[in-house]
């Protein structure tokens, strides 16, 4: 295709949820490009010529699950480019820590970091050597935007407040298909400046963890890391009982809890409401709970929740009440199945 004579002005290009397999070397007539989107296509590789498009400042290339090259030529070629998504692709499946610095699949870590104007990255990792790469790159962390961590050997993922400090720009958050985690810890913050901090994460994802015991020790303040959390998806996270750790998160608005065999509460019987006047889960609208055969009670206590709107219970054999007061169950749709 000669996109040259065909349209040589064209700025952007979405060809994203299509079956497209490979990008013709042509593209390069389209010297006015800034935005090409390619998200869940079967793209298997990018053309080299890609790179001399200098104008381009936005490539998605999330969820390319054929993706397994992309030539070293492209990267250094886009120098003014801003935004690189590669969440849930297959090219960071390939990624360890010796082809942090050049492998047969092109494009490297130092790649990504030499890419000046970035400053909106997506990515996805599958080691525990790619992983402590990544945390030690200053640039990359500052701006990831999307990060998903799938790891089979991690045993522990310590998110501590220096490391979420520096993903100032992190949206949202997945791991997943870590069957040696066992622990997710945080740092208590301490001494100056703790209140000076900001997490953007607005949504986490947790699933197939089914070793994951603990996400929290003495002196953790889940507000100074997620206070901006607006959603919660845990799915086959069999060994948690509780998420009292979510309590004080005010900008919540979406729980759902899927096939955690071994959730028997969302906020364990006998915490107790220090601040009477704090409203709880004040911003909360939606509850989805299907298949948690042990799942007793969302909480003990009674709760206003003035926001709610739809509660999902599917296969909660043991639920027996909901802890709602009247004026919630005026609004609610209350879905029981």
């Amino acid at each position: 295709m000669d996109f040259s004579n065909s349209c040589p002005l064209l700025r952007v290009l979405d060809l994203s949820f299509t079956r497209i397999e490979e990008l013709p070397v042509g593209i390069t007539g389209l010297v006015e490009l800034q935005y090409l989107n390619l998200e869940n296509t079967y793209i298997k590789t990018l053309p080299k010529e890609l790179g001399k498009l200098w104008k381009l400042r936005y490539l998605n290339l999330r969820s390319t699950h054929e993706l397994v090259t992309i030539p070293v030529e492209v990267i250094q070629g886009l120098s003014w480019l801003q935004v690189l998504n590669l969440f849930q692709s297959r090219i960071c499946k390939s990624w360890e820590v010796e082809d942090c610095y050049g492998d047969s699949n092109g494009v490297s870590l130092r790649d990504l970091e030499s890419l000046q104007s970035l400053n909106t990255l997506g990515i996805s990792i599958s080691s525990v050597s790619f992983l402590q790469r990544f945390l030690n790159s200053d640039k990359l962390r500052q701006c990831t935007r999307l990060l998903s961590i799938k790891c089979s050997r991690l045993n522990s993922l310590p998110l501590s407040l220096s490391v979420l400090g520096n993903l100032k720009s992190l949206h949202s958050f997945l791991c997943s298909d870590c069957l040696d985690l066992v622990e997710w810890y945080f740092d208590a913050p301490v001494g100056r400046g703790q209140s000076i901090w900001h997490s953007s994460l607005e949504y986490l994802y947790l699933n197939n963890l089914p070793n994951l015991k603990i996400i929290e020790k003495a002196g953790l303040q889940p507000q100074l890391y997620f206070r901006n959390l607006r959603y919660v998806a845990i799915s086959d996270c069999h060994l948690l009982k509780d998420l009292t750790w979510l309590l004080r998160l005010c900008r919540l608005q979406h729980i759902r809890l899927n096939r955690c065999n071994g959730m028997e509460e969302i906020i364990c019987d006998g915490v107790v409401m220090v601040e009477e006047e704090l409203i709880i889960f004040s911003r909360l609208h939606t509850i989805e709970i299907p298949s948690l055969p042990e799942f007793k009670s969302i909480c003990a206590n009674t709760l206003p929740l003035p926001s709610l709107k739809k509660i999902e219970v599917i296969h909660c054999p043991k639920l027996k009440k909901l802890p709602l007061d009247c004026s919630a169950m005026n609004t609610l749709e209350l879905i029981d199945h």
